[in-house]
């Protein structure tokens, strides 16, 4: 049986397969087989996993729970990085334009990634004050639309931002 990894030990894996919902890893000299989940691999909104990770892509990955006996590594990248939403609201307090793209739009609005990977959402009532439309988003807007967006509201703990039109 292989010895225990500690929590927050680094390693070095090898993606091996990736899913909707994680990457699975090997890691040489361990027989347990790990998984970078969806939620640990950024502290940003990922859609496909696939556009960020391949099979044979060796990478570091934190240790965050070994069960040597499941044979079981459960990993995560993010915990390595800076988290984009650290001093969020200092360097881009509420009322700053920013540049950004249209990342989705459903029914309620539309998602705009600015570069960092952060993500805010114009409602659609902001929508329709500002363009007088009533219809569906997309009528207007398409994802990788480039906009000019100003920040209006800025909730930290939720991770959500409010937006406008600038």
């Amino acid at each position: 049986m292989e010895e225990k990894l500690e929590k927050g030990t680094v390693i070095s894996c090898t993606v091996t397969e990736v899913t909707s919902y994680g990457a699975w890893t090997r890691t040489e000299g361990l027989s347990s087989r790990g998984l970078i989940t969806l939620t640990e691999t950024s502290s940003v909104r990922i859609r496909d996993l696939s556009d960020h990770y391949v099979v044979g892509q060796v990478l570091d990955a934190m240790v965050l729970r070994h069960d040597p006996k499941a044979k079981r590594l459960i990993l995560g990248i993010r915990q390595l990085v800076p988290d984009p939403w650290d001093g969020f609201e200092t360097r881009f307090p509420v009322g700053t334009t920013r540049h950004g793209t249209v990342v989705s739009v459903p029914d309620y609005g539309i998602f705009v990634a600015f570069e960092d990977g952060v993500e805010g959402l114009v409602y659609i009532d902001e929508l329709r004050h500002l363009h007088g439309f009533t219809d569906h988003p997309s009528d207007v807007f398409s994802v990788d639309d480039p906009l000019q967006v100003r920040i209006l509201a800025i909730d930290q703990v939720n991770r959500r931002i409010a937006l406008t039109l600038a």
